[in-house]
C-alpha cells in the first residue's frame, strides 16, 4: 500500500482528493478509508474556525490550514517556525492558548480546523513528516523565536501531543521548532514533483528537506537556547537495555518495527514501537493503545505455532515497545511477487499449474491459521499478504505460516469493526468480528493467483471477472473459487445496470470513456476540472497539467476525435491568466505542456503569451529531464517558437535553445539525471536531441543523443523468470526495481531506440531494443495507466507493430518475423488485461489510478491515458500518440470524427 495515495482516499468514495474537500470534514471524524461504515462520530469544526478573524487579522484557507495574520504582515522567506501538537482530546484546548498568545504578539500562524482533519494528519499511514502538526506560529525575527517559545511553553505546560518527528521538541510541552520555507518556493525533486525549497548562501533553492529527522541545513546554526533540548534527544537510546538493535523493517507514523539481538542470550528478537498519541487509527486509538491491543491478543492466543509469543514490553523516551520473538521467513507478500508466473511472457502449463497447487497450499495454511486464531476468541481485524510470515524451511522441510501485526485485534468482540486495513483486503462496512477476517481470505484466495483484489473497494461486482480470469489463466477452476466470489459479493449492492462494453469493441468503448470523461469534470472547482492523480494537489498547477490534469485529458479527447470540451477549455484559459507564485515550468507537471496543448486546441495567442512567461524564468537551473525540466521545454518551446511570430517566436526559440544546451551539456558531463527512462531519465533527453537532428541536420545531435541512451542502457539489468538465459528481458532499474514502463522504464527507453535506429543503424542498440521489448511481453501487470502500467506498453507495441520495416536485411528474417509476431500477442494480451481492469463508473468504462484505490481521469495513470493508448492500438489513430513521439512512417493525420458524448 502506497501511504501517500491512501491519505488521499477519505474525501471521495470514486476519486483522490484532498481530505478537506470531504463533504462531512467539518463535522465527522475521518475514519480510515478501508473501514468507512459510516458511523463517524460527530464533533463539529474547532471554535475558533468558525468565527470571524480578530480586528487587524486576516483569515484564509489553504488546503488543510486555516492561517491567520495581521494585516500588512510581512514573513522573510525562511527562517525558524515553531509547531505545536496536539491529541484529539486537547485540541480545542491547545488552540485556545496558542491563539491567545500568537494574537498578543501579533505573530501570524496557521491551524488545523477540524478534528476530521486532525486525525487524518496523525493516522498510521499518513506522512510522517508532517505527523503531529497541528498548529504552525511564524516568528517573523529569529530574534523573537526564543520568547515565543518561552511563552508557548509556559502556557502549554501540562498539554499533550505527538512529537514532530522532522522537528526538536523544546521541553515536556508540545512546542517544537524547525529552520525552513516559511514562503512557497519550489524545487523538482527526484521523482520529479515539486518539493519545497530554501534558499542557500549562495542565493540557490535547494530542498527543504521535510523527512520524519532533524535536520538543520549546514550553514544555520542552532540558537543556543535550543542545546540542551538537543542533547535531551540525542540522549536517548537503547544503551542500558538488553537489546541491541540491528536493523528496521517497517517504519508508520506510529512508530518502527525493528530486528534486534536480545544481548543476554544472543537470540533474535523483533521490537514494535508506539509513538503516543500518534499512528490513530480510525477509532481514534494511538498507537500505544494498539500495541496494547496487540498484546492482549497475543497473550490470548499464547502457544499457537501460527502467531510470534510476547517476551517483554518497556518504555523508552516515551515511547512504548513490544519484544516479541523473531519468525524466520519471507512475508507471502514477497514469496508471491518472486514467484509470479504470469511476470513472465508465455509460462509453460507445468509452472502455472506448480503455481496453482503453491496458491492452494498457501491459502490452506493461512486459512487454518485463522480458523485457530478465531477459535482463541480473537479477530485479527487487518489480515493480509505482508502480515504472513512464510518459512518454507520449517521443520521435516514443512512450511509453515505465522500471522502477524495483531494492532486491530480485538478479542471477545463478535461486533469490532474494522479500524485499519490493506486496500486490497479491506472489508465492507457490513462487515463484523470475524466476517471480517473471512473476507479477508476471500480476497487472498483470489489475489494469489491474480493480485488486483484492491479494484473491489472500488465495486465488488469485479470479483467474478477476476475468478474467470484466473481459471482462464491457471488450472483452477471457477467452481473452486466461487466460495471466495460469494463471499465478497455477499451483502453488495445491487450492479448498477448494464455492464459497459468491452474496451475492445471500438468506437463503442472509446465513446464510453469519453462520456465518463466528461461526466466526471467539476468545471467550479479551482484546482481542477478532471479527477486524477494526487499529484493534481502537489503544485497550484497540478489540476492544469499535461500529465496530471486538464491539459492531458483535453489532449486525449483531440486526439481520439472526441468533440471538442469548451467547458473545460474556457477552465483552463481562465487560470493560466495569471499563473500562481511556486507553478512548475515542466512539460507533464507545468505550465509548458498547458501552453503547448492549448496551441494544439487552437487557443495560440493565450498559448504564446504563457509561454513567454516560462521563458522569462532561469531555465537553466531546472533538471535536463523531459517531464519537469529542460528536455521537455525545449520541445514544447521549439514547437511553439514556430507557432509564433516576430521576437515573440525569437524569444522562445532563444530559450528552447537554452534549454536544450544545457541538457545536453549534463549528458556530456555525465550527470544527465539520477533517476533512468523515458520522462526523467537520459532518455528524455535522447528523444529531444533525435527531434532537433530531425529539424538541423546536425550529426553532433545524434552522436550526444547516443550518449544519452548509452547511460540508461548502463541501468539495465536482465530480469523476470529467465533473467539467467540469453534472450531474457532487459529492465530499467529505478533504484533496486527493474521496470518495464513507458515513463521510466524498458517500453520507453525501447521506442526511442526506435527512433535513434531509424536515422543511426546500431547493432548494440538493436540487440538492446529487442531485449528491452521483451521486458513488455509479460502476461501480467498490476496498474493500468499510460506512464506506470499495461497502457502505456500497450501504446508502445502499437507503435512498434505499426513501423514499417523499411529494412531488406530483414527479408524473410524468421527471428525477426517471429519477434514482431510476439509484439502483436503480447499487445493482445495486455488488451484483454485492460478489459480486466477497467472499472464501471456511471454505466461507462473507466479506469483505477495508481495504487487502484481510486479511479483516475487524467493521463498519466487514468482512464485518459488507458484511452490514448486503445486510440492507438485499435482505433489505428495516427494522432493517438505522445507528444514528440508521433508514429513512424510519414505525416501524422487529424484525427477522426467527433465522437458521440451525450
Amino acid at each position: 500500500m502506497n501511504q501517500e495515495h491512501a491519505a488521499y482516499c477519505g474525501a471521495d468514495p470514486r476519486f483522490y482528493d484532498a481530505i478537506h474537500r470531504a463533504p462531512d470534514a467539518a463535522q465527522a471524524v475521518a475514519v480510515d478509508d478501508a473501514a468507512a461504515d459510516g458511523e463517524a462520530r460527530r464533533s463539529g469544526w474547532y471554535r475558533r474556525a468558525l468565527e470571524p478573524a480578530p480586528g487587524g487579522w486576516t483569515m484564509a484557507r489553504r488546503g488543510d490550514w486555516l492561517s491567520l495574520a495581521p494585516e500588512g504582515a510581512r514573513l522573510p522567506a525562511q527562517g525558524w517556525k515553531i509547531h505545536v501538537s496536539a491529541a484529539l482530546d486537547n485540541a480545542e484546548a491547545v488552540l485556545e492558548k496558542v491563539f491567545a498568545v500568537c494574537v498578543a504578539r501579533r505573530t501570524p500562524f496557521k491551524f488545523v480546523p477540524s478534528r476530521a482533519l486532525l486525525l487524518r494528519r496523525n493516522a498510521k499511514y499518513a506522512d510522517r513528516s508532517g505527523s503531529g502538526k497541528f498548529v504552525t506560529v511564524y516568528p517573523p525575527t529569529e530574534d523573537g523565536l526564543r520568547p515565543l517559545c518561552r511563552e508557548l511553553c509556559e502556557a502549554l505546560d501540562g498539554e499533550h501531543g505527538p512529537d514532530v518527528l522532522s522537528d526538536l521538541r523544546c521541553g515536556p510541552a508540545p512546542v517544537h521548532v524547525r529552520y525552513g520555507a516559511f514562503a512557497g518556493r519550489y524545487v523538482v525533486g527526484e521523482d520529479g514533483a515539486p518539493i519545497p525549497a530554501i534558499e542557500d548562501p549562495e542565493g540557490r533553492l535547494v530542498p527543504d528537506r521535510r523527512g520524519p529527522g532533524l535536520h538543520v541545513p549546514e550553514w544555520v546554526e542552532l540558537p543556543e537556547f535550543l542545546r540542551p533540548h538537543l542533547a535531551a534527544r540525542q540522549s536517548v537510546n537503547l544503551a542500558e537495555l538488553p537489546y541491541a538493535v540491528e536493523g528496521a523493517l517497517h517504519f508508520s507514523n506510529g512508530g518502527g518495527v525493528y530486528t534486534a539481538r536480545d544481548t543476554r542470550t544472543g537470540e533474535r528478537v523483533v521490537l514494535k514501537e508506539a509513538r503516543p498519541y500518534a499512528g490513530l487509527a480510525a477509532d481514534g486509538a494511538d498507537a500505544v493503545a494498539r500495541l496494547e491491543r496487540e498484546r492482549r491478543a497475543l497473550d490470548r492466543l499464547a502457544g499457537l505455532d501460527c502467531v510470534p509469543a510476547v517476551r517483554d514490553s518497556f518504555s523508552l523516551g516515551g515511547h512504548r515497545f513490544l519484544v516479541l520473538d523473531f519468525v524466520p521467513g519471507t512475508t507471502l507478500n514477497t514469496v508471491f511477487a518472486r514467484r509470479f508466473p504470469l511476470a513472465a511472457a508465455g509460462p509453460d502449463a507445468a509452472t502455472l499449474a506448480e503455481h496453482a497447487e503453491w496458491a492452494r497450499e498457501l491459502y490452506g495454511l493461512v486459512e487454518r491459521a485463522v480458523a485457530e486464531v478465531h477459535r482463541r476468541g480473537v479477530v485479527i481485524g487487518d489480515l493480509h499478504m505482508s502480515n504472513v510470515m512464510v518459512d518454507e524451511g520449517g521443520a521435516g522441510g514443512a512450511t509453515r505460516v505465522v500471522l502477524l501485526d495483531f494492532e486491530a485485534a480485538s478479542v471477545d468482540d463478535e461486533e469490532s469493526r474494522q479500524i485499519v486495513a490493506n486496500p486490497a483486503f479491506a472489508a465492507p462496512a457490513d462487515r463484523r468480528g470475524t466476517a471480517v477476517d473471512r473476507y479477508a481470505l476471500a480476497c487472498l484466495r483470489l489475489a494469489l493467483l491474480l493480485p488486483l483484489t484492491t479494484v473491489l473497494g472500488l465495486d465488488r461486482h469485479r470479483a467474478p471477472a477476476l475468478a474467470r480470469a484466473a481459471s482462464a489463466r491457471f488450472p483452477v477452476t471457477e467452481t473452486e473459487l466461487a466460495p471466495a466470489v460469494a463471499e465478497i459479493l455477499r451483502g453488495a449492492p445491487e450492479a448498477e445496470g448494464p455492464p459497459p462494453p468491452s474496451v475492445r469493441d471500438w468506437p463503442h468503448a472509446r465513446d464510453s470513456m469519453v462520456r465518463a470523461l466528461l461526466g466526471s469534470r467539476t468545471p467550479n472547482r479551482d484546482d481542477r476540472c478532471f479527477p486524477g492523480d494526487i499529484r493534481q494537489f502537489a503544485s497550484p498547477v497540478g489540476g492544469q497539467s499535461f500529465g496530471y490534469g486538464t491539459a492531458g485529458v483535453l489532449y486525449a479527447l483531440r486526439a481520439v476525435g472526441a468533440e471538442p470540451c469548451v467547458e473545460a477549455e474556457e477552465w483552463l484559459l481562465d487560470r493560466v491568466k495569471a499563473p500562481a507564485s511556486g507553478s512548475p515550468l515542466g512539460f507533464h507537471d507545468g505550465l509548458v505542456g498547458v501552453a503547448w496543448t492549448l496551441d494544439r486546441l487552437g487557443h495560440r495567442e493565450q498559448a504564446v503569451e504563457l509561454a513567454l512567461r516560462v521563458a522569462d524564468e532561469p531555465l537553466t537551473a531546472l533538471a535536463p529531464d523531459l517531464h519537469s525540466g529542460q528536455a521537455g521545454l525545449a520541445l514544447a518551446l521549439d514547437d511553439l517558437a514556430r507557432a509564433a511570430s516576430g521576437k515573440e517566436a525569437v524569444r522562445l526559440a532563444d530559450a528552447a535553445d537554452r534549454c536544450a544546451d544545457a541538457a545536453a551539456r549534463a549528458v556530456r558531463e555525465g550527470r544527465p539525471t539520477p533517476r533512468a527512462g523515458l520522462l526523467h531519465g537520459p532518455t528524455g533527453v535522447a528523444l529531444m536531441l533525435i527531434r532537433r537532428f530531425e529539424r538541423t541536420g546536425e550529426e553532433r545531435l545524434l552522436d550526444e543523443a547516443e550518449q544519452a541512451l548509452q547511460h540508461d542502457l548502463d541501468r539495465c539489468r536482465p530480469g523476470g523468470p529467465d533473467a539467467a538465459q540469453a534472450d531474457a528481458a532487459l529492465l530499467v532499474l529505478d533504484g533496486k526495481r527493474g521496470m518495464p514502463y513507458l515513463g521510466g522504464g524498458s517500453a520507453g527507453l525501447a521506442t526511442v531506440l526506435d527512433d535513434f535506429l531509424a536515422h543511426r543503424p546500431d547493432p548494440r542498440f538493436a540487440s538492446a531494443r529487442e531485449g528491452l521489448r521483451r521486458a513488455t511481453h509479460s502476461a501480467f501487470y498490476i496498474q493500468p495507466g499510460l506512464y506506470r502500467g499495461v497502457a502505456g506498453i500497450a501504446l508502445h507495441l502499437a507503435r512498434a507493430v505499426s513501423r514499417p520495416d523499411g529494412d531488406a536485411a530483414h527479408d524473410g528474417d524468421a527471428a525477426h518475423d517471429g519477434a514482431a509476431a510476439r509484439d502483436r500477442a503480447a499487445l493482445e494480451r495486455h488488451l484483454d488485461l485492460l478489459d480486466l481492469h477497467a472499472i464501471p463508473h456511471r454505466g461507462e468504462i473507466a479506469f483505477p489510478g495508481e495504487q487502484l484505490m481510486r479511479l483516475s481521469m487524467d493521463l498519466a495513470t487514468g482512464t485518459a491515458g488507458v484511452l490514448l493508448a486503445l486510440g492507438s492500438a485499435l482505433g489505428g489513430l495516427r494522432s493517438a500518440h505522445l507528444p514528440f513521439l508521433p508514429p513512424p512512417g510519414g505525416p501524422q493525420t487529424g484525427p477522426g470524427p467527433g465522437v458521440a458524448t451525450k
